[in-house]
């Protein structure tokens, strides 16, 4: 009939318009991002009929799909597991690594469910679209893991549900950790969401972790503005910070080379940043003035997130279109 295919080609052909055109290689990416805004819609419907309209999205309550049942079973795994699905003869089975932090699992559980999109659930057991398995580490497989991904986030911080939020228009971490806490979710996932999907941020976030005096980059998400600045992967602070208590040697050599001067400030608020107080520093980067804001995500933990931004924000609330 249509030869062979992918789960992700399987799923354009179904339920996308003319779907053909996007079997190409010129214009595959952007079917990609068609069948993404589909299965979006697909998300809200899910979320509505299972009551699922406050904050937090309470994800863990979803028990069916169609036809196919939804269990949760938090399992031991190994280390490098955090979550399976498993379809079987009454629909699908959840397993999460009962090791993971809540929202971690969260997350996990989201991304799993997404994974159910890819299955034929009018009959039972749920049957993997597609004529060959995307074997992990193909094309294919990192194809449909990006549109899990994205829907993983849909499902956590659904569209509809950022209307009305007031901390949305206003760039900084103070407003950050009040989003984390209102929708539930890891910083990865509200970030990802802000800057890149729904571009409602015109910024850039690193998360770094710290072992001793060595900072190593855990995560970097830049906005479209920010394609051009290098983030530092790893940020070494010396073991002597009084003899470099601010970190601007060669301040006039560093202006001229904007990436030396964002470590080097990056660096200097690493060393203050604290659990309980952000800290900022001002910035030109490209001409424009920014600002760097850096905190400590935790007493106990050793992450560290910065969250760079123009200092006069861009975007007003009419501005952005949900």
């Amino acid at each position: 009939m249509w030869g062979s295919l992918s789960s992700v080609e399987y799923l354009m052909l179904k339920r996308l318009d003319n779907p053909e055109q996007y079997l190409t290689e010129s214009k595959f990416k952007e079917g990609v991002a068609k069948l993404k805004e589909v299965l979006r819609k697909d998300v809200h419907k899910i979320l509505v009929d299972n009551g699922l309209i406050n904050l937090p999205i309470r994800i863990e309550k979803i028990d069916k799909i169609g036809m196919a049942k939804i269990r949760i079973e938090y399992a031991d795994m190994n280390e490098n597991e955090q979550g399976l699905l498993i379809p079987d003869e009454r629909g699908f089975i959840i397993k999460v690594n009962r090791m993971l932090k809540r929202l971690k699992a969260r997350t996990i559980i989201a991304h799993e469910l997404s994974h159910t999109f890819f299955y034929d659930i009018k009959e039972l057991p749920p049957r993997k679209y597609g004529t060959f398995p995307s074997l992990p580490g193909t094309k294919t497989y990192w194809i449909e893991e990006d549109v899990c991904r994205f829907l993983a986030r849909e499902f956590l911080m659904p569209t509809f549900s950022m209307k009305g939020l007031r901390q949305l228009f206003d760039v900084s971490i103070e407003n950050l950790i009040s989003l984390r806490r209102a929708f539930e979710v890891t910083y990865n996932i509200l970030l990802f969401r802000l800057i890149k999907d729904m571009e409602l941020w015109e910024s850039a976030a690193i998360i770094y972790n710290r072992k001793n005096n060595l900072f190593m980059k855990e995560l970097a998400i830049k906005g479209k503005g920010y394609k051009r600045v290098i983030i530092p992967s790893h940020i070494i602070i010396p073991s002597d910070t009084s003899s470099h208590p601010t970190f601007y040697a060669r301040q006039k050599e560093a202006r001229r080379k904007s990436n030396e001067l964002l470590r080097n400030v990056i660096a200097n608020s690493l060393i203050k940043a604290t659990p309980d107080k952000t800290i900022k520093e001002n910035i030109r980067i490209s001409g424009r003035p920014h600002v760097i804001e850096v905190r400590k995500l935790s007493p106990k933990g050793e992450r560290f997130l910065v969250l760079i931004h123009p200092r006069e924000y861009a975007k007003s609330p009419l501005e952005i279109s949900l």
